[in-house]
């Protein structure tokens, strides 16, 4: 982040060493008309469900990005300043969204991959996620290449599993990957139900779990614009990506959606006429 003057902002994460380099790899492919589709996935079988309002406010979230695309005034502007000009991957990166329609998945869960902790039904493990995004890429003729984003979404009370072993208990509140199918990569998101929005303490739409997962994507959806695939793009020197470096750095607000509860419903992005607290 700029503070304005020119110099780096003290709003960086723990180890983070910014600027961002260019490390060789690919950016996603806003080159098209549709720019990145972005399909949200929501899996919850039979059994298991989303609170009234979740679904329908981070649908509303990925349509306003969409309508804003390419406006100055919020986050993802900056994507540009990623683009690559030279060598086999140069491309341009745009702020250029779809909103792909959406996917209720009620595929069971498969026996869980890892242990869940107390209070937690289930444990998916990336690979069965994966997995399930292969199933779901066969079941509904899903493109699979770096201009479509997929964040698969979990209810409570499911845990999931990264590949290095950390967990949505207290490793993580969501990530983005990438993987191999065969007709070309997915690039995948996870986010897993958090009650308390992530810790961000703001809920302009009344809804903490939905806004704080809006505040994950926002942070995904950047992170695999600039470094979509396991081919490192943009790091800074400690491997860390654009959304860790100012994670948690929200910056002044814009007003509160309840004036008279300003510390818990303010927000700091307006777009498409909709009111968002991320990062």
């Amino acid at each position: 982040q700029d503070p304005g003057d020119g110099g780096t902002s003290e709003h960086t994460c723990d180890g983070c060493e910014p600027p961002l380099e260019y490390q060789g790899g690919r950016v996603m492919d806003t080159s098209g008309p549709s720019g990145v589709t972005i399909t949200p996935i929501f899996w919850a079988p039979d059994g298991y469900e989303f609170p009234a309002g979740y679904i329908e406010l981070i649908e509303q979230y990925i349509a306003d990005i969409a309508a804003d695309s390419g406006k100055p005034t919020n986050v993802y502007s900056l994507a540009e300043e990623y683009s690559i000009t030279e060598g086999e991957n140069q491309a341009q990166l745009d702020y250029r969204f779809t909103a792909g329609k959406t996917i209720i998945d009620t595929n069971p869960y498969p026996d869980s991959g890892c242990d869940p902790e107390d209070d937690f039904t289930d444990c998916i493990t990336d690979d069965q996620l994966r997995d399930e995004l292969d199933a779901l890429v066969e079941a509904n003729d899903l493109v699979t290449d770096v201009g479509y984003f997929y964040p698969v979404f979990f209810p409570e009370p499911v845990e999931t599993e990264d590949l290095d072993g950390s967990n949505s208990i207290d490793g993580y509140c969501g990530y983005h990957r990438a993987y191999d199918a065969d007709d070309g990569p997915v690039v995948y998101g996870n986010e897993p139900f958090v009650p308390d929005g992530c810790g961000m303490g703001q809920s302009p739409n009344d809804n903490l779990p939905a806004d704080g997962a809006i505040n994950v994507l926002s942070h995904e959806i950047m992170e695999a614009l600039t470094d979509p695939e396991d081919a490192v793009t943009w790091n800074d020197k400690t491997g860390h990506e654009i959304g860790d470096i100012c994670a948690e750095a929200y910056g002044p607000s814009l007003g509160a959606a309840d004036p008279s509860n300003s510390d818990t419903t303010s927000y700091n992005q307006e777009i498409n006429g909709h009111r968002y607290y991320t990062q």
